[in-house]
C-alpha cells in the first residue's frame, strides 16, 4: 500500500466505520504505530454466533468445521483473517499480543520488516492463532532460532513461512 500519510487517527475512523472488514493491507505505512493497528484489532466486536459457521467455511475452506474453543467462548473476537503490516517499522509486540487475544481466525500475517517484533511476540501469536497458514517474518532482525522453533512447534496449520534476511 505504501501509504506514508496514513496516521493512527485514520485507522480509528476506519475501524469504527468498517467493523466487519476481515482483510487489511497496510504495508510500508511508516507513520502507523501500535495505537493505529490496535484500533483495527480492538474495533467494535462481533459477537460470535455459530450460525455464521457455514458462511465462514465457504470463505475459508481450510477452516476446521469445529471452531477453536477460543472462538466459541470469546465474545470479543473479530473476523480479522489477514493482516499485512510489513514495513511498518513502528509496530511492536503489542500488536501481536492483541492479535493473539482477539483474532483467533487469523490465517495470514505479514510482519516483514517490523524491526521491533521479537521472539516473544511471534511465540504468543503462533500459540494463540491455530489457523495461521501463511506467516512472513522476513527482515525481523530481533527473531532468533528459538523464534523459528516456536513457529514450528505451534503452527500446525502453517503452509507458507517466509524468513528471508534473518540475522
Amino acid at each position: 500500500s505504501n501509504c506514508k500519510l496514513l496516521t493512527d487517527a485514520s485507522m480509528a475512523v476506519l475501524a469504527y466505520n468498517c467493523p466487519v472488514m476481515h482483510r487489511i493491507f497496510l504495508s510500508n505505512c511508516s507513520k502507523l504505530t501500535d495505537i493505529g493497528i490496535l484500533h483495527l484489532i480492538e474495533r467494535p466486536k462481533l459477537v460470535w454466533a455459530l450460525s455464521w459457521l457455514p458462511q465462514l467455511l465457504e470463505w475459508f475452506p481450510a477452516m476446521p468445521s469445529k471452531m477453536p474453543a477460543t472462538v466459541q467462548d470469546n465474545n470479543e473476537c473479530t473476523l480479522l483473517s489477514e493482516l499485512d503490516i510489513s514495513g511498518c517499522t513502528l509496530i511492536s509486540n503489542a500488536v501481536l499480543d492483541a492479535l493473539a487475544e482477539r483474532c483467533p481466525l487469523l490465517i495470514k500475517l505479514n510482519v516483514a520488516g517490523c524491526e521491533r517484533i521479537t521472539h516473544q511476540g511471534i511465540q504468543f501469536v503462533t500459540e494463540h492463532c491455530p489457523m495461521l497458514t501463511d506467516l512472513n517474518v522476513s527482515r525481523c532482525a530481533k527473531l532468533t532460532n528459538a523464534s523459528l522453533k516456536a513457529i514450528a512447534n505451534n503452527s500446525v496449520a502453517l503452509q507458507r513461512l517466509s524468513v528471508d534476511y534473518l540475522e
